[in-house]
């Protein structure tokens, strides 16, 4: 069953965003801002939620808790349940709207990034933002999975092992069916759950549209969030040439940098 909130009108001759969130994301408010900027720009927006999270968290458990644990059995069936959700979802929207587009954040950036590579009909347009685009790096690596890191080697599992479960879901190691134009990355240079050289390497194997700014993991996600609605300027280029980029806008240009036919720049 997928589970979800819409915003805006489905319109038959009008583009469908699939919003997919983060990693222990454990409300709608940052969501609901992130779509009310799209749905001011004209399009509607279907904010997926993901397997045990928001509504779908289990009693006594912190949100998200269960999708990435240290039961990587678990969390790969959390991966597939995930991307059979939005393979559901990215159906549904497209039967009724204009077209496709999806985007994520984070571990929604993964999930997004692996419907574009694997999907039967793949989206009109992707936006990648902080994609965790190596999942086992990530939770070998990073400061935000110490305890999914440490519940791994508690049961005894190598990170070898880790690397060899988890690679099936490396977006390095994928290429995107959307055409590459279609397709924009956001990362940040501070960024120490998702390291920009990760996402610098995706691009380089996508040649598709790319976007580096200040600011880490976090922080990345906060303008998006509520700096158009409450007036902060700093690092809104990146938002509003994400919005421009759904929305159609020529002003993308100025924006991201444009692929070249040997990639991106």
């Amino acid at each position: 069953e997928v589970v979800g909130r819409l915003y805006g009108e489905i319109e038959p001759a009008t583009p469908a965003v699939l919003f997919i969130h983060g990693w222990l994301q454990p409300s709608h408010l940052s969501l609901s801002e992130t779509a009310a900027l799209l749905v001011r720009r004209g399009l509607c927006v279907f904010v997926l939620e993901l397997p045990h999270h928001l509504s779908r968290k289990p009693p006594g458990e912190a949100h998200g808790a269960r999708f990435v644990s240290g039961d990587l059995a678990l969390t790969l069936d959390s991966f597939v349940q995930a991307t059979a959700e939005v393979a559901a979802a990215a159906a549904w929207l497209r039967s009724l709207s204009g077209g496709l587009y999806i985007m994520g954040f984070s571990l929604g950036g993964l999930i997004a990034g692996l419907h574009a590579c694997l999907a039967e009909e793949p989206p009109d347009k992707v936006v990648l933002i902080a994609p965790a685009a190596r999942p086992a790096e990530t939770i070998l690596r990073s400061p935000l999975t110490d305890r999914v890191r440490r519940a791994v080697f508690a049961q005894g599992v190598t990170p070898e092992e880790v690397l060899r479960m988890l690679a099936p879901l490396d977006l390095t190691e994928l290429r995107p069916l959307t055409a590459p134009e279609n397709v924009c990355l956001v990362a940040g240079r501070g960024d120490r759950a998702v390291p920009v050289t990760v996402l610098r390497r995706l691009r380089d194997r996508w040649g598709c549209r790319f976007r580096e700014v200040s600011g880490g993991h976090i922080s990345l996600w906060l303008p998006l969030v509520a700096g158009e609605r409450l007036g902060f300027d700093r690092g809104l280029s990146w938002c509003r040439g994400v919005a421009d980029f759904l929305e159609g806008s020529s002003s993308l240009g100025r924006r991201f940098i444009q692929p070249t036919p040997s990639g991106c720049a």
